[in-house]
């Protein structure tokens, strides 16, 4: 509350300053915070916008298969992001008159905003539902996106996850980073996955219907995103 009423507070001043240096002519007519001009045009009467408005139905969406081959040429012989210049910077897309991002369906403001906890930040999205190992796990499709091993399960709880493997070398590598790094990102307000690291043996699994067909109708986004898990194998 308290940061948002500095917000307010700012935002009101820019506004009359700029109103103010608009009055007195002649001079300079803008005035710079935090890289955004303000002056030559008047706050509107929502600002600064704190959220954008949710997303609107597209319709089905068909994928686009990305080429392997045109990925590695790509990556591999050009330089990777923007050119910036340090005279005129490409400005910053979906920000508001105070270059804050507002709340999207991409974006939450979180820890910075509103101080999390430390167990709100060791949890993470939910961090209370690993997989269940009441029963064994049905594999039903394979995981043939990525460079990772791996496969699609339902636990007893009728629960769907995604199963990552570490290198048989380098055990809880990216597993731990994984796990760890989708913590930090979602206390920064970006939307990341559930990730738990867990331990099974063989026989916890068992071979479910067609396992390795590939159907995205099978496939929801709860599985795909809000329940995907990351874990290691012993």
């Amino acid at each position: 509350m308290a940061h948002l009423l500095q917000r307010l507070l700012i935002s009101a001043a820019l506004a009359v300053a700029g109103l103010a240096l608009a009055a007195a002519g002649g001079g300079a007519n803008t005035l710079s915070y935090g890289g955004a001009a303000v002056g030559t045009q008047p706050f509107r009467s929502d600002d600064p916008l704190l959220e954008e408005p949710r997303p609107v139905p597209v319709g089905k969406l068909q994928q686009d298969k990305i080429s392997d081959a045109g990925d590695f040429v790509r990556d591999s012989l050009r330089e990777p992001g923007e050119k910036q210049s340090v005279t005129n910077p490409t400005p910053s897309l979906d920000t508001n008159t105070l270059d804050e991002v507002p709340s999207s369906a991409w974006y939450t403001p979180r820890h910075y905003f509103h101080p999390m906890s430390d167990d709100e930040l060791f949890r993470g999205v939910d961090g209370t539902r690993p997989p269940s190992t009441e029963k064994p796990w049905e594999i039903y499709q394979a995981k043939l996106e990525g460079v990772t091993p791996g496969f699609r399960i339902r636990d007893a709880r009728g629960e769907k996850y995604v199963i990552k493997f570490d290198p048989l070398d380098f055990p809880e590598m990216a597993t731990g980073a994984d796990v760890v790094g989708a913590r930090f990102f979602h206390a920064l307000g970006y939307n990341v996955p559930d990730n738990y690291p867990v331990r099974f043996h063989r026989e916890q699994l068992r071979i479910g219907v067609s396992p390795w067909e590939v159907s995205s109708k099978r496939v929801s986004k709860r599985s795909t995103c809000a329940r995907s898990r990351s874990s290691s194998m012993s």
